[in-house]
């Protein structure tokens, strides 16, 4: 036997395969995040050109604006003469200011303040000295800003702190010592670059002047992902960039301030990153193990399987033979092939003796209603010989006919509900032939349970056992048989109910059913119910389920449960 396959030549097979694989693998992820990463910075890149260019138009009609109302603006001038204004001029002006918010943003507010006269002018009148415009007021009390007789002067948009937990965007013109300006809040100043960002796109904006950041509070942040404690990027307009994010510096032109942009160079993108090298660090790891499965094959399978051949094979491999790993499988398979062929072969004789035997029992278990029945109606057709009752004796012989032609089917095979019924019925009518005004009977079928298949004498068994032992002198026998289709949670089931008036299933009776007992000692109850008992179990093998138990008034009720299965049903 030559080797066609040996071992060395599968690890040769799985290393040219998985090594090149691995490296490709590698260049491609780099190559990806690469892609990737330019991707992300150049949208970034161009969504904050394109908003801070649309800031800076914001902010230079702004300008532009309060220079026309300083120079134009009749109740400004009067404010800029130290006039005193009326309430229309006040109300006015304010309304004027509620205007100019609407029609650039909200976010944006106006206001005119002399600083001789101390008036004070804007859309809302302050509620208390926390208010913005009240600590701004404050604030150009204390600054430098002196307006000239000789025309106006301007400012920058400048980042105004007006109290701890409170700054502004403001920019002011005025003219000899009137100021008329406009502010926003730092807030609101950041949502237009960032009110569209969540969490997971990690972009940032951080206002600097010169070399220092304007909220002190970025400063950690800025440090956390540059990693570098004194880096600022150069006002240059240069980009810093390190593994995670890149950073750009962007000049507003009409701010006395930078803004430096930041994004995550993955971004949201970031879950394709550990997608990447976790299929590498797979790969890898799929490597080790196939080299190690290999080996671990060698030891433990190839080799016991080579010193099975030989053990096992009419005759051992010559010398010139080479055990090999994929032949020495095929050759126990062709052994285990041949033995497993042998049991099945074993394992059908053993299954077709147990069904015989199963057979034989069920046969043996129906045989023993047909005797019981046949001397109860031999007693009947005396008692009706006697009487005279010959023309009863004739329907009753069709009936009795009937009845046994039913018998004498195949007491193995389910039959449909409908002709169980019917079998129940010629029963009980042959009953009432026999027992005038001394049986009333009632069967109440739920629409569609006729299909049902069932064993067959199983509600027969029951409903004779009613009449043999409920039936008592100077009271008319009751029978109720009801049936209906029930779901559970594991299927449809068919649920058959039968009761009558009877005193009930003696005590010790009903315990030992209740038990799973069998009761064939107790006088005649045994035959019927543990047939029908064994009888349920064997169609059905755990899924159908029979209980008895007595009514308040001693009536017996029993229920049986079993599939719902029709004739079409596999």
């Amino acid at each position: 036997m030559k080797a066609r396959h040996s071992i060395s030549r599968v690890y040769k097979v799985i290393a040219f395969i998985l090594i090149p694989t691995i490296i490709i693998s590698v260049i491609a992820s780099f190559y990806i995040r690469k892609q990737m990463s330019e991707r992300v910075v150049s949208i970034f890149d161009n969504r904050s050109s394109h908003e801070l260019a649309e800031q800076d138009r914001r902010m230079g009609a702004i300008h532009d604006l309060l220079l026309t109302l300083l120079n134009n603006n009749e109740a400004i001038q009067m404010i800029t003469e130290g006039s005193e204004l009326s309430d229309s001029q006040v109300r006015t002006t304010s309304q004027l200011f509620s205007d100019l918010c609407s029609y650039y943003d909200e976010r944006y507010h106006f206001f005119v303040w002399n600083r001789d006269q101390d008036i004070f002018v804007s859309p809302g009148v302050p509620s208390s000295a926390n208010t913005p415009e009240n600590q701004m007021i404050s604030g150009l009390k204390q600054s430098s800003l002196s307006g000239t007789a000789e025309g106006v002067s301007r400012s920058d948009w400048s980042y105004f702190q007006v109290s701890a937990d409170q700054a502004v965007i403001v920019n002011v013109v005025y003219k000899d010592q009137t100021y008329l300006g406009s502010y926003i809040t730092s807030g609101d100043f950041y949502d237009y670059f960032m009110a569209n960002r969540t969490e997971d796109t990690q972009e940032y904006l951080f206002l600097v002047k010169d070399e220092n950041f304007l909220d002190a509070s970025q400063t950690k942040l800025y440090e956390k992902i540059t990693h570098h404690a004194d880096m600022v990027v150069p006002k240059s307009g240069d980009t810093y960039r390190n593994l995670r994010y890149q950073l750009f510096r962007k000049n507003f032109s009409e701010a006395s301030f930078d803004g430096i942009f930041a994004v995550n160079v993955l971004g949201e993108y970031g879950w394709a990153q550990i997608s990447i090298y976790g299929a590498l660090f797979l790969s890898l790891l799929f490597l080790l193990f196939g080299i190690w499965l290999l080996s671990y094959i060698r030891k433990r399978l190839v080799k016991p399987l080579n010193h099975f051949i030989e053990n096992f094979a009419p005759q051992g491999p010559s010398d010139e033979e080479e055990p090999v790993f994929f032949n020495e499988i095929e050759q126990a398979q062709d052994m285990f092939e041949k033995a497993g062929k042998q049991i099945e072969a074993l394992k059908i004789e053993v299954y077709e003796k147990e069904l015989e035997q199963q057979e034989m029992e069920l046969s043996f278990l129906q045989s023993q209603v047909h005797p019981h029945f046949y001397l109860n109606n031999m007693s009947i057709f005396y008692a009706m010989a006697q009487a005279g009752h010959y023309k009863e004796i004739q329907q009753l012989s069709m009936e009795i006919a009937e009845y046994f032609r039913f018998l004498l089917r195949d007491g193995t095979k389910l039959v449909k509900l409908s002709l169980e019924m019917e079998h129940v019925r010629r029963y009980l009518n042959i009953y009432q032939i026999r027992y005038e005004n001394e049986l009333d009977y009632q069967v109440n079928c739920e629409p569609g349970c006729e299909e049902a298949m069932v064993p067959p004498l199983m509600l027969f068994t029951l409903v004779e056992n009613s009449f043999k032992y409920a039936r008592q002198a100077e009271q008319v026998l009751t029978i109720r048989l009801k049936i209906e289709k029930i779901t559970e949670k594991n299927g449809e089931f068919l649920l058959m109910t039968v009761t009558d008036n009877g005193p009930g299933f003696p005590e010790e009776v009903l315990e030992d059913l209740k038990n799973g007992v069998y009761v064939e000692g107790h006088d005649g109850y045994g035959i019927g119910l543990s047939n029908t008992i064994k009888r349920i179990r064997y169609f059905y093998k755990g899924k159908g389920s029979i209980t008895f138990r007595n009514g308040t008034d001693g009536m017996a009720i029993v229920r049986v449960t079993i599939p719902f299965e029709t004739s079409g049903d596999s």
